[in-house]
């Protein structure tokens, strides 16, 4: 495990460039060089090579209530970051689609 000082920024470095393009973390890198660099695919890939200990549940109910859980999360977090930027724009007078900026209208 190599540790990334995001508060150095250190995810912006040329070496981890050539580790994520996004340069996003965590990103794992396996043995023979590949990088995943998403949560869901990386805990989907530990899950495959570790069967035995299911991160998603063991039962469909289990696997289920995990990918709910997921996906709120998801939705919660993109929800955040877009009437974030909404906000932005439009202290900054930024136009943007009504439909993202849902605080135009609001004074």
């Amino acid at each position: 495990m190599i540790s990334v000082d995001l508060g150095k920024g250190e995810q912006h470095s040329d070496a981890y460039l050539a580790i994520n393009p996004r340069r996003v973390v965590p990103t794992l890198v396996l043995e023979d060089g590949t990088s995943i660099g998403e949560v869901p695919a990386i805990l989907r890939y530990i899950e495959e090579i570790h069967p035995q200990k299911p991160l998603h549940g063991e039962t469909a109910k289990e696997r289920a209530l995990t990918g709910m859980w997921e996906r709120r999360v998801q939705w919660h977090n993109s929800r955040a970051i877009a009437s974030d930027l909404a906000h932005l724009c439009y202290r900054s007078g930024v136009d943007i689609p009504c439909s993202i900026n849902s605080r135009k209208n609001r004074v």
